[in-house]
């Protein structure tokens, strides 16, 4: 089997250790998103090192998740970030806000704190208002 990695500076034993923690986070924060109306994106679930949470309704949809930092992880010192997305589409063009946690963090840190940092995100997801949807892009 080839091995193949979206990750410059992830070796495949690497690779397989961060997705274990990751796949035990999974199984904490799936039932806990899909009670918010979040279900796990599997597109690139098996090949990506995040943690992507999609929300998709008639009106509004988004994105909640932890993903690897690439540039901020080095000599095995992984590093994480969690972001918040919003988005609702008009007149082909998408308004969408997006909010990124403040911190980097280790699989050390996550350990002990990705449950808060979910919920979290969750609250900050809650609390933007299709007024804040400020930012657009052209929908082709």
């Amino acid at each position: 089997m080839s091995w193949y990695s979206n990750y410059k500076n992830v070796s495949e034993e690497d690779f397989r250790t961060i997705k274990l923690k990751l796949d035990s986070f999974e199984r904490i924060i799936s039932p806990m998103m899909q009670m918010n109306g979040f279900y796990l994106n599997r597109i690139s679930y098996d090949e990506n090192l995040n943690l992507d949470y999609i929300q998709d309704y008639q009106t509004i949809s988004g994105n909640i998740g932890m993903t690897y930092l690439t540039e901020k992880s080095i000599n095995k010192q992984w590093r994480f970030g969690f972001y918040i997305l919003k988005t609702h589409d008009l007149s082909n063009r998408r308004y969408y806000k997006r909010v990124e946690l403040p911190g980097i963090y280790s699989l050390e840190q996550l350990e002990k704190s990705y449950i808060k940092l979910f919920e979290e995100c969750l609250s900050i997801y809650s609390k933007i208002e299709m007024s804040d949807l400020t930012e657009s892009i052209e929908l082709k």
